[in-house]
């Protein structure tokens, strides 16, 4: 899945982008995002950004990009670096790792 912020204006733009995975469902996986900000989880990216002056959850836009049919957590890890690397999201974005 991939987020962004959509602030008008945002200081970080265009490095406020995001790829990761999960298991579970996008809507349960978009909104512990949506929640890191409030409970100030800023060791997060979702909470790192959307804590900053001016910004609130309601900035935080996200997309499926891909379902990967595999259980296999080295293919969903390997899909997922893939697509940090070619959103370049590690060196342009929040990704903490490629």
């Amino acid at each position: 899945y991939y987020w962004k912020c959509q602030k008008p204006n945002c200081v970080d733009f265009p490095l406020c982008e995001y790829i990761g995975m999960t298991t579970r469902t996008f809507k349960d996986r978009m909104g512990e995002h949506r929640d890191y900000p409030k409970r100030d989880v800023i060791s997060e990216p979702a909470g790192e950004h959307f804590t900053q002056r001016g910004h609130s959850v309601a900035d935080l836009k996200g997309q499926v990009l891909e379902k990967v049919r595999n259980s296999d957590p080295y293919v969903l890890r390997a899909r997922e670096s893939m697509l940090i690397r070619k959103f370049d999201s590690f060196r342009h974005g929040l990704n903490k790792e490629p």
